[in-house]
């Protein structure tokens, strides 16, 4: 979600365009799983027929593929961000996380808590909140949140050999799975469930970033079976026989999961759904901090104007978020502010020319003719007992 200039001649954009696609599919589910929570919290029961809906099943079995996906993808252009330049790479992620971490969780609270004042339950939000924001991340921002930290961690790691890191960071994982769903008040052990759940996929989308964009994964046909089995035995059952740590057993469906969307994203890239999954990927940023707010306003909406059937405020809310962020990314891209609100610039004029510049989510367009190359851009709140 950090600008990233990619190699003049490289072929990056043939690379990097199956990145964004992966990025959209995970933040539509991201997307669309806020407009069920909130609508579940509106109508107050599930969504769906009976105490689990299809929907509820496919979205569990489906974890896997997503938070951690982002997480994965988020990382994989940070080691050359840093080589880059330490100081360059230190400001833009004041410019790209901490600014729009800031910014909009402000925004997001000031707007719910007004709201609460005004007598909306839909979830309800103290002004105080504005104080315990800085250690106990908020609403759909936590995502921006962890990134600041495991930048954080990733500066320190620069100093100390990287192999010690990946062993911490995988006994995070491993006791972050022990601790499961298991009821907690200790903030420690709140914390390294959280956290030992997603700084294995950061780095590991650090040190597999060449082997990611070099598409070797589509050669390992043994290990894409190998994966596709360890995936459906660690995300069917659990959520079929709907045990208490089918959660805990999502997230290790992470791993598998991990080359098979490697693979599969390249060829989705090549199919009509490029297009809106490449935007979705490209104004990730955008959309991360913005949906919130809008698909909210639509659940709290439909409900007073008396719309009773859940799956049509879900729909409303979900896609009406969207084009909520399409507007304003078309708005801000246009005219430029989007630096201001914490987005890239995705576009930029040279000589009377657009050219493609940076991208909210990654690497920028490259473009096909010799005209001057470009310059060089988590999600989600807890509800629902989803992450």
């Amino acid at each position: 979600m950090v600008p990233h200039k990619p190699d003049a001649g490289s072929g990056g954009e043939q690379r990097v365009e199956f990145v964004y696609t992966i990025r959209g599919y995970a933040l539509l589910w991201v997307v669309l799983d806020h407009a069920v929570a909130l609508t579940v919290g509106s109508f107050g029961y599930a969504v769906g027929p009976g105490n689990r809906s299809l929907y509820d099943v496919v979205d569990d079995m489906t974890e896997g593929t997503r938070l951690p996906i982002l997480m994965f993808l988020a990382a994989m252009f940070v080691d050359r961000g840093f080589n880059a330049g330490a100081r360059s790479f230190i400001t833009k992620r004041i410019r790209y996380l901490v600014w729009p971490w800031l910014l909009w969780t402000v925004a997001t609270i000031l707007v719910l808590a007004t709201a609460t004042k005004l007598g909306n339950d839909l979830s309800p939000t103290k002004f105080d909140q504005l104080l315990t924001m800085w250690w106990k991340p908020q609403y759909q921002t936590w995502f921006l949140y962890d990134l600041i930290v495991f930048n954080v961690v990733y500066l320190a790691a620069r100093a100390v050999d990287r192999r010690l890191v990946l062993a911490v960071a995988v006994a995070l994982f491993a006791a972050s799975s022990w601790l499961g769903d298991m009821e907690m008040s200790s903030l420690v052990g709140k914390g390294i469930r959280h956290y030992g759940r997603f700084f294995l996929f950061y780095w590991l989308g650090i040190v597999l970033s060449r082997w990611v964009l070099s598409r070797r994964v589509e050669q390992q046909r043994l290990l894409l079976v190998s994966c596709l089995a360890a995936f459906l035995l660690l995300a069917v059952p659990p959520v079929l026989i709907d045990t208490a740590r089918w959660h805990t057993t999502a997230m290790a469906s992470a791993l598998p999961a991990l080359p098979l969307m490697l693979w599969l994203g390249p060829r989705v890239a090549a199919t009509p759904l490029r297009a809106p999954l490449g935007w979705v990927g490209r104004a990730s940023l955008l959309i991360l901090c913005l949906h919130f707010i809008p698909a909210w306003a639509i659940v709290v909406g439909a409900r007073r104007l008396g719309i009773d059937d859940p799956m049509l405020v879900v729909v409303l809310s979900a896609t009406g978020a969207l084009a909520f962020c399409y507007g304003i990314d078309r708005l801000t891209q246009s005219t430029g502010v989007s630096p201001l609100l914490g987005f890239a610039l995705r576009t930029q004029r040279k000589g009377g020319k657009v050219a493609q510049s940076i991208g909210s989510g990654g690497p920028p367009k490259m473009r096909t003719s010799a005209a001057s190359p470009p310059s060089n851009a988590p999600a989600a709140v807890t509800v629902a007992g989803k992450v």
